[in-house]
C-alpha cells in the first residue's frame, strides 16, 4: 500500500510538472510562432534558429571580441548593407575590418582616429549621450538596450514632427488600425513608446514595423526617396540605415554633434534591426531584454 500511495503521489507531482513545463515552454513559443507567421511568412511557422543568435548577447555590454564575432557571422548582403549605411559602397566583399574602421572613423576626430581601436559598446554609449539619452541610462544599459534607446530617440524626433495625416498613413502601411491603439494619432512619441510596452499590436516586433514605416513616410516627406518602396521587414534587415542617414542629413534631425553622429547612429540602428529581426525570426520576444 505504501508503494502504491507513494507511486501515485510521485505520478501526480510528475504530471503537474509536465503541465507546468508545457505551458511555460510551449505557450510563448506558440505566441511567437504567430508573430513569425505575420512578419516572416516564408518560414511557415516551422522552428527556426538564426545563425546570429549565439553572437547577439542582448543582456551584455559587448566586448570588442564579441562584436567582432557578430560581424564575422553577418551574411554578405548584411555586411554590404551595413557598409552602405556607413557611407561606403563597394562591389567587392565587405570585411569585418572595413566595417570596424569606418565606424571608428565616423565616431572619432581625425586627430584621435589613428590612435584608437574600435570599442563598439563605447561607441554606442557615446552616440547615446550625444543625442540626449540620460547619462545614467548610458552607464548601466546593455549594448542592445542602448541601441534600442537610440532607435526610440530617432522615432521620437520623426513622429513628433508628423502631421495627423502622415501618422494615419504610417498606421495604414504598418497594418495597424487606429482602434487597436486608441488615440494613437494624438499621442506624443513618448506615449507611443509607452504603449509599445503594454499594447499587443505594438509589443515586440510590432514597434519595429511602426518605426520602419514612420521612417519611410518621413523620408518621402523630406525628399529621401531611395528606400520608400521597400517593405517594412526588408527595411529592417538592412536598408533602414540608409533611410536614417538620409533623413538625418536632409531632414534636420538633432543627431549632429562632434564627429559624425548621424551616420554612426544610422549604423547602430541598422545593427540593432538585424539583431531584432534575428531574434524574432527565431521565436524570441525582444521586449524581455528591454526592461
Amino acid at each position: 500500500m505504501f508503494k502504491s500511495s507513494f507511486s501515485k503521489k510521485m505520478f501526480g507531482i510528475f504530471g503537474a510538472f509536465l503541465m507546468t513545463f508545457h505551458s511555460f515552454a510551449w505557450g510563448p513559443w506558440g505566441k511567437m510562432t504567430s508573430v513569425r507567421a505575420k512578419y516572416f511568412p516564408e518560414l511557415n511557422g516551422k522552428p527556426y534558429r538564426d545563425p546570429l543568435l549565439p553572437y547577439i548577447y542582448p543582456e551584455k555590454k559587448l566586448s570588442r571580441g564579441e562584436f567582432r564575432l557578430f560581424l564575422e557571422k553577418l551574411s554578405i548582403e548584411q555586411r554590404r548593407d551595413l557598409y552602405k549605411t556607413l557611407g561606403k559602397e563597394t562591389k567587392s566583399e565587405v570585411t569585418e575590418d572595413m566595417i570596424e574602421k569606418q565606424i571608428l572613423w565616423l565616431s572619432s576626430s581625425w586627430v584621435t582616429y589613428k590612435f584608437k581601436k574600435l570599442d563598439y559598446h563605447e561607441t554606442v554609449r557615446w552616440t547615446a549621450k550625444k543625442i540626449g539619452i540620460h547619462p545614467a541610462e548610458c552607464e548601466v544599459g546593455s549594448t542592445f538596450q542602448l541601441e534600442r534607446k537610440i532607435l526610440e530617440k530617432l522615432f521620437s524626433q520623426v513622429w513628433d514632427k508628423m502631421t495627423p495625416e502622415q501618422k494615419e498613413k504610417v498606421l495604414k502601411e504598418a497594418g495597424l488600425e487606429p482602434s487597436q491603439i486608441p488615440g494613437i494619432v494624438a499621442l506624443t512619441s513618448a506615449g507611443v513608446i509607452a504603449a509599445a510596452g503594454t499594447t499587443a499590436a505594438l509589443m515586440g516586433f510590432g514597434f519595429y514595423i511602426l518605426v520602419a514605416k514612420t521612417l519611410v513616410v518621413w523620408a518621402a516627406a523630406v525628399g529621401v526617396t531611395a528606400v520608400t518602396t521597400v517593405s517594412a521587414v526588408s527595411l529592417l534587415c538592412g536598408p533602414i540605415g540608409w533611410c536614417v542617414a538620409g533623413i538625418a542629413a536632409v531632414g534636420g534631425l538633432v543627431l549632429l554633434g562632434g564627429a559624425n553622429v548621424h551616420k554612426t547612429a544610422a549604423a547602430i540602428i541598422a545593427i540593432h534591426a538585424i539583431k531584432a529581426t534575428a531574434l524574432t525570426k527565431s521565436g524570441i520576444d525582444v521586449t524581455q531584454y528591454l526592461k
